[in-house]
């Protein structure tokens, strides 16, 4: 089951790539499912979104990246 989040959150990366982040609480990310980029709508001079899908706290969560405004937001938690 999926839950809906589409919150800004904090997130502490190394070389672009997130190691833990904090909603509610610390999260300390144990592996990366999988990971992409979506390069936005160019006709709304939308900028590219990285996309990552985390594994933490025996749950996935997707964590979007926003490098334009340097900005996190978690997406969704999958459990």
């Amino acid at each position: 089951m999926s839950k809906f989040v589409n919150k800004p959150v904090r997130v502490i990366a190394k070389n672009g790539i997130p190691e833990q982040f904090y909603y509610h609480k610390e999260y300390r990310v144990e592996g990366i499912q999988e990971q992409w980029r979506e390069s936005g709508q160019w006709w709304l001079e939308e900028s590219p979104i990285h996309i990552y899908r985390v594994i933490a706290a025996k749950s996935v969560f997707e964590l979007h990246f926003f490098p334009k405004t340097n900005q996190w937001l978690l997406y969704r938690i999958e459990d």
